[in-house]
Order: C-alpha cells, then sequence, then structure tokens
C-alpha cells in the first residue's frame, strides 16, 4: 500500500478548484480500449467501439504503450502531456488539444519517457515503428497522438461527449453544494475508501493500493505533498477503478474522482435480508419440487407427501420453513 498525503492550508477551500476536460476523458475512454480488462464497468460501451474505421483502431494499437497498455507486471501510466490535471475551467477538446501542441521538446519528451519505458519492455510488431518515433522525436510522436486524438473526437467521442458532459456538470455542482455544507473535508469523505479526511491533520491521503489486476504494479514510499497553490479535483467517467494525480512541479497539482454515477455503479449490489432468506428457503430439492407441485392447485400434506416422496411429518417441516 502507497499512500500520498496532501497537506493543506487552513485556507485550502479557497485554494480548490474544479473543472472537466473533454480532452482527458478522450484520452481516459482510449486507455480503456487498449486495457480493457482493467475496465470491467465499461465493456458495453468497448464493444460499441469496434465499430471504429480500422484505420484508427490500428493507430491505436500502434501507439497503445502511449495510452497506458501493459501487463500488470509493470503497472499502468499515461504521459502527464496527455493526461495532465487541466490548469484551466472546463476546457474544450479544441483547447486541450492546443495545449498539448504549445508544449516545448523538452517537456514532451519528459512526460513520455515513462511510457516509453514501458513500452521499450513490451515491444511488439504493430508498437515499434512508433516507440522508434518516441524515442528519436517526441515531439512529432507527439503530435501524431494528438491527431489520434482528433480523429477519435471525429470518428465517435465529439457525439459521446454531448451525451454525458451534463454528468460532469452535475459533479462539479454536487461538489459545490457539498463543500457549502460540509466543507471541504465533508466533498472529500464522499470520494471513496481509498481517499481519506485527516481532519486533526489538516490533510487528506489517497491510498494506491498494489493491485496488479488494475495495474498497480507493486508499492513504492509514500509521498507528502504541500499544497501551497491552486489544487484541482477533476470528475472523471472513464477512469475507474485508476484515480489519477498530478504531484509533479511542472504540471498542475490535483487528482481525479468518479462522478456519482460510475460510484453507483461500482458500489456492491447487496441483497435484501429478506430476499437472501426467501431464496435460501427455495435452495433445497425438496421445497422446490414441492412448490412446483402447489402451483399447479392446491394440495393437502396428505396427497403432496408421497407426490414429493417424503412422509409427511418430514413435509411439514419444509412447508414450515416456506411459510416462514
Amino acid at each position: 500500500m502507497t499512500t500520498i498525503r496532501f497537506h493543506l492550508p487552513e485556507d485550502a477551500i479557497e485554494r480548490v478548484c474544479f473543472t472537466y476536460s473533454a480532452k482527458l476523458e478522450a484520452v481516459f475512454r482510449l486507455h480503456a480500449l487498449v486495457e480493457p480488462q482493467r475496465h470491467p464497468l465499461h465493456h458495453a460501451w468497448i464493444r460499441q467501439m469496434r465499430g471504429l474505421p480500422l484505420a484508427l483502431r490500428r493507430e491505436l494499437a500502434s501507439c497503445s504503450f502511449a495510452f497506458g497498455a501493459a501487463p500488470p507486471s509493470l503497472g499502468t501510466a499515461l504521459p502527464d502531456p496527455l493526461a495532465s490535471i487541466p490548469a484551466g475551467p472546463f476546457e474544450s477538446f479544441e483547447d486541450g488539444v492546443a495545449a498539448i501542441r504549445a508544449l516545448p521538446a523538452e517537456t514532451v519528451a519528459a512526460g513520455l519517457a515513462g511510457v516509453v519505458a514501458i513500452g521499450d519492455q513490451t515491444c511488439t510488431a504493430p508498437t515499434r515503428s512508433a516507440l522508434a518515433m518516441a524515442h528519436d522525436d517526441p515531439l512529432a510522436f507527439m503530435e501524431r497522438l494528438c491527431a489520434l486524438l482528433e480523429a477519435y473526437w471525429q470518428a465517435a467521442f465529439a457525439r459521446e461527449w454531448e451525451r454525458i458532459e451534463p454528468h460532469f456538470s452535475d459533479s462539479v455542482s454536487q461538489a459545490g453544494w457539498l463543500m457549502r455544507t460540509g466543507g471541504l473535508y465533508g466533498f472529500i469523505d464522499t470520494l471513496g475508501t481509498r481517499v481519506r479526511a485527516r481532519r486533526d491533520r489538516q490533510q487528506f491521503d489517497l491510498e494506491l493500493s498494489c493491485a496488479p489486476q488494475w495495474g498497480s504494479a507493486k508499492d513504492s514510499p509514500d509521498v507528502d505533498v504541500t499544497v501551497s497553490e491552486t489544487f484541482t479535483f477533476v470528475p472523471t467517467m472513464f477512469s475507474w477503478p485508476h484515480i489519477w494525480y498530478g504531484i509533479e512541479s511542472e504540471w498542475p497539482p490535483g487528482m481525479t474522482y468518479h462522478v456519482p454515477v460510475i460510484d453507483d455503479q461500482a458500489r456492491p449490489r447487496v441483497p435484501p435480508v429478506e430476499l437472501v432468506r426467501i431464496l435460501r428457503a427455495c435452495g433445497d430439492d425438496v421445497r422446490l419440487r414441492a412448490l412446483r407441485r402447489i402451483a399447479e392447485r392446491p394440495r393437502s400434506t396428505q396427497e403432496l407427501a408421497p407426490l414429493i416422496g417424503i412422509t409427511e411429518p418430514a413435509l411439514s417441516k419444509h412447508l414450515r420453513q416456506l411459510a416462514d
């Protein structure tokens, strides 16, 4: 278990802001496409994406390492230029891509280093050419990724964004209401079991579980982060079960959280106690055969017992369980 401890100033609530980004959500969705086993909530949508143009699917396969494709033993990562926390409020898709294109070459190269290192360890025939470009000319490779994002936006995600954008807007509105009524920590308390408010210490903790099935390869040392500027919370739909965060000095600090509709889908569905009792009562061969005979027409125990093949006293015990 690795923990990132965010230490907050006394006026932290005044330094917190919320935003969402069509570009960032598109990146998370492409991550789900290249790593579907890590995104069980989204398989219905992933199946729909089989209808993407063949050229786009091939390009995504070639650049898959840049969208987090990796075996569980290596964990998963997204390059900062693509998955960095947005610096401004509610950027459009076009603005998000333009911000990537405006980055200097050295920043792009540094941001790509992690995913390129993973790609080198998992290189396949489809990714070999893209990896070579990422090594030789990081800026040209980032332009290639931007073009891929634009092709995906035009082919599918522009329409999808119109459908899902209200979820992000509603999530930000709900977060504002939570902060007005319960303060910053009242909002943090709603972010799930991996995010823990530490009111007495003026901090909150983000736990990064070592969970290979989700792509977390191994534990790392705990990290302490002092929040001295604006900290941004970003609602997302397609990042589940990951929580992405920004703590590097050259990128805006912040973290993602899941919109309520996704948390509702992910929450375990525990059957009501009464339903469990009913199912247990029915989960017996004798009682099921008795129910079938009774469903045909009313029967006395004297008639029913020989049809089931047990004695009347034994049948009465089973019937009492069903009656209860």
